[in-house]
């Protein structure tokens, strides 16, 4: 596939998926970057302007989080790729963004939106009862859900946390 007109959505781009933003930026990709850091997002922007599309907004707002995305999608097509990282209090933001790419993935995109949800490591407790495990999205005609689930590394010297750096990677 041809990513010279692919759009994509990274939520969660300035942390710890700022490497997948310059990642897809250099593919081709024209990045739509959900942020709430304004300073943050901005120097992003700067290291690829012609392919990094700030969006300095709280996704908790869903109202905004639809009109910019809505302005986004119109001015770039449709969304082909959505990258999320999520916090648990914007439960609306997931639906949001999910809909709108699986209105979009029959206009003029090539095949369906591919939709990834990253979760914490706590998402893999099976003692933990998450709600629908992401059904409702998968039966989304429009979107190719997966989820990814961040971990951790056990080392001689003990356990610790992935880096951004090994998330970016994992995540591409």
């Amino acid at each position: 596939m041809s990513t010279a007109s692919a759009h994509a959505l990274v939520v969660g781009g300035t942390g710890m998926l700022r490497e997948v933003v310059l990642r897809l930026a250099a593919q081709g990709y024209v990045v739509s970057v959900v942020a709430r850091d304004a300073a943050r997002l901005a120097a992003l922007a700067t290291e690829v302007p012609s392919r990094i599309n700030p969006i300095a907004i709280d996704y908790s707002d869903n109202e905004g989080l639809s009109a910019s995305l809505a302005e986004a999608i119109d001015r770039f097509g449709p969304l082909t790729l959505a990258i999320l990282w999520l916090r648990p209090g914007a439960p609306g933001a997931l639906d949001t963004i999910a809909r709108m790419a699986d209105e979009g993935a029959g206009e003029g995109a090539s095949g369906r939106c591919r939709f990834f949800r990253i979760l914490g490591s706590a998402a893999a407790d099976p003692a933990l009862q998450r709600s629908g495990n992401g059904s409702r999205f998968r039966a989304m005609e429009g979107l190719d859900y997966r989820e990814i689930i961040l971990g951790f590394r056990i080392e001689e010297a003990g356990a610790r946390w992935n880096t951004n750096a090994e998330i970016a990677a994992g995540v591409v």
